[in-house]
């Protein structure tokens, strides 16, 4: 199951990656630098369309917040909103009264989640396109052409195929140099305990993007 999540969210991150080719070919409006604004019922309103779709239980929801039967595995109060009485649902609502509270670098801090919950739901427009920080990214790591590789002595071994294959990005920064990047699934570990390391190793990991 850990498995599945992490390569959901290798998914996530070329849908997300190609949604902000979008954003980063266009120059951002004044009109649009405004976040909009959503009073208390209008959240809850949003929220029940959520609970009716079960979005707190899609897998994607899950594996966006980083949750592991329930638990949450990072629990950062600059990541996690629910820190106080987490859960999955309520996650998706903090996270929804959180967007909407008409600042505009609130988006900026969960892109990944408003680009998924408005794929979900009806939401108003967010400014993305005024982030910083995920323009520049996008500008240093292109995405023009996307391989996937697989690092394996034999395709007769289902491990190791699926434990060293990986995406690789490429394309012309802003600077015009070609640049290749690699999403790779690996286990990352600091136990010398071999059977733990082996079960690591088979199922654990996390999404990376090399060099960073």
């Amino acid at each position: 199951m850990i498995f599945v999540i992490n390569l959901i969210k290798v998914w996530i991150f070329v849908a997300f990656y190609l949604f902000v080719i979008c954003l980063a070919s266009k120059p951002a409006l004044a009109s649009e630098t405004s976040a909009e604004q959503l009073s208390h019922e209008e959240v809850e309103e949003l929220f029940a369309k959520a609970k009716v779709k079960n979005l707190y239980q899609d897998p994607i929801w899950i594996a966006l917040i980083h949750s592991n039967n329930g638990t949450p595995e990072i629990t950062d109060k600059g990541f996690l909103l629910s820190h106080s009485g987490f859960s999955l649902s309520e996650e998706l609502k903090k996270t929804l009264e959180f967007l909407y509270q008409g600042n505009p670098g609130n988006v900026c801090r969960f892109p990944a989640r408003y680009f998924w919950l408005q794929q979900q739901l009806p939401l108003p427009k967010l400014p993305l396109e005024s982030c910083p920080d995920l323009i520049r990214f996008r500008k240093k790591a292109p995405m023009e052409h996307i391989s996937l590789v697989y690092a394996s002595e034999t395709a007769s071994q289902p491990a190791g195929i699926l434990g060293h294959a990986f995406l690789k990005i490429s394309g012309m920064n802003d600077q015009g140099q070609g640049v290749s990047h690699a999403i790779s699934f690996y286990t990352d570990t600091n136990t010398i305990n071999f059977p733990k390391l082996f079960f690591d190793s088979l199922v654990t990991g996390m999404v990376t993007t090399r060099p960073p």
